[in-house]
This record gives structure tokens, C-alpha cells and sequence, in this order.
């Protein structure tokens, strides 16, 4: 019996620990410009106290506005462990030797993943704004992110149009992942699945002119810059058969994390495909 005071103490200090530890962080660091895209507009911004560096360069990051004026890092553990996170966010593809190191240190580092479903993308919303104390946030842009899909499908009775991805170096997207479920959503087929290419396949701009797809989705990344692989955009009969059919350059920034910017993207190839002048 006189051991029941000792018990009873230990569970209640355990129980004031895990509240403690259950509390809304009050530093925040994120290392990845896909967390970054969630920790932003889900934290309140006095608590982030860095960000990935690529978040403030409008050529990488949809949210670069947003960013402008917040610490950035190099994801490197010096300029990590001076801060005092609470928390830090990273994604599956960080670098692994800091979050390793990190977490040898004590560190508390939420890992999100990279998704490949809108499901994945709402786990990862909802993941983020439970750590960050903020689930009614979560559930605010979730509810926001199906609306913007519910408004990015095509209504057309007749055969879905044929869509490509193509990018720099002339690679487009095919397999199962997130970019395929992209536009399946918006109603289109995608010619890369159609013809069993998976993921960063090669495709050659005679290929894609024999196959003629209805729309051509360029995936634009930095096109100012010269590069060998960018010049396969500017081909002149790829130039030529996009003069004649619809398409569209959607920036890469916006596809290249599995955040809530996927639903822009779709509305953009819902805008496109209901574009009957070409």
C-alpha cells in the first residue's frame, strides 16, 4: 500500500509530461521545401524559425511570397541545433545523415512522406497541423483542396482527350503515382500509361508526334537558363505541332511536392481541356 502514493505520482507525472510533450511546438524548423509548403501556411509564422532556402526562390517554390522575409537553412545540423527546434519537419528524401544526427541529439524530426494518392496528401496536411497544434488548419485546407478538385474535372460525354507530361530532356510520367492520378481525375488519358512507360521514362519529340496526344502538358523548369536538356522544349517540330493542338506550361514548382498546389495543377488541365479552339 505504501507503495500506491509512488505509483499514483509516477502517473501523473507521466501524464504531465506527455501534455507537455503534446503542447504546440514554439520553434519550428522545416528542412524541406515540401514541408516547408505544409509548415508555412499551417504554423504561426512567429514560431518558424527557418525554413528551407529553397522556399524564397520563385523558380522553385509556389509559396516563395510567403516565405520572403523567414530564416532559411541548407538543412546542415549547424544551422540547425543553434535554433532549439521544438520540432523539425523533413520529407522521406532529406538529407538522412542531418535527420539521422538530429535525432541522435534529442531532436524531435517529423518525417512526411512524398505521396503518391490526394489521400497521401490529406494524411500529410493532417500530420503536419496535429504536430503543429493546429488541426482546425488542417481541416480548413483540406476542405479547400477538394473544392479546388471538385472544380478541376472535365464533363465531356464523348473519349477522354490524350494528354502528355513532357519535360526537359524529353521524360514524361507515366506508372501509377501522383501524376497520373492527376489526370485521371481531371478526366484525360495519359499516353505515357498508355503506352506502359513508367515513371521518368524517356519519351523522343518523333514518338510523341507519332502518337499525337490531344494536349501537351510542358513541365517549365527554369527555362531561361541554358541547358542542353531544356532545348528539347524549344525543338522546331514540337514547337510547330503545339502551334496546332492544345497545350499548356504549367511551372514545375507546382507539381514538384505532393502539397494542396496539386489541385492548381489540375484546375489548369481542366482550363485546357475544355479549350475546344484548337
Amino acid at each position: 500500500m505504501k507503495l500506491l502514493p509512488l505509483i499514483l505520482g509516477n502517473v501523473i507525472a507521466a501524464a504531465i509530461g506527455t501534455h507537455a510533450l503534446a503542447s504546440p511546438p514554439e520553434r519550428v524548423v522545416s528542412i524541406n521545401l515540401c514541408t516547408d509548403e505544409l509548415v508555412i501556411p499551417l504554423a504561426d509564422r512567429d514560431t518558424i524559425k527557418s525554413v528551407s532556402y529553397l522556399s524564397v526562390d520563385p523558380e522553385e517554390s509556389p509559396i516563395a511570397a510567403e516565405a520572403k522575409g523567414l530564416r532559411v537553412n541548407y538543412a546542415r545540423a549547424e544551422e540547425i541545433l543553434p535554433l532549439k527546434p521544438d520540432v523539425v519537419f523533413a520529407n522521406s528524401f532529406s538529407a538522412s545523415y542531418t535527420v539521422a544526427l538530429l535525432r541522435r541529439l534529442g531532436v524531435k524530426v517529423v518525417t512526411v512522406p512524398s505521396p503518391e494518392t490526394f489521400d497521401g496528401i490529406r494524411a500529410n496536411i493532417r500530420r503536419v497541423a496535429d504536430v503543429l497544434g493546429h488541426p482546425e488548419r488542417g481541416d480548413a485546407m483540406i476542405r479547400k483542396f477538394d473544392r479546388d478538385l471538385a472544380n478541376a474535372q472535365i464533363h465531356d460525354t464523348g473519349k477522354p482527350p490524350l494528354a502528355v507530361i513532357y519535360r526537359a530532356g524529353g521524360y514524361t510520367d507515366g506508372g501509377s503515382g501522383l501524376i497520373s492520378n492527376i489526370l485521371t481525375h481531371v478526366g484525360l488519358r495519359n499516353l505515357a500509361v498508355e503506352k506502359g512507360l513508367g515513371r521518368w521514362a524517356h519519351l523522343s519529340v518523333e514518338q510523341l508526334l507519332l502518337d499525337r496526344p490531344d494536349i501537351v502538358v510542358i513541365s517549365a523548369y527554369r527555362t531561361e537558363a541554358p541547358s542542353e536538356e531544356a532545348a528539347v522544349l524549344r525543338h522546331p517540330a514540337l514547337t510547330a505541332y503545339l502551334s496546332t493542338h492544345r497545350s499548356i506550361a504549367i511551372p514545375a514548382k507546382y507539381w514538384g511536392c505532393g502539397t494542396p498546389e496539386i489541385a492548381e495543377v489540375a484546375k489548369r488541365l481542366a482550363r485546357v481541356a475544355q479549350d475546344k479552339t484548337r
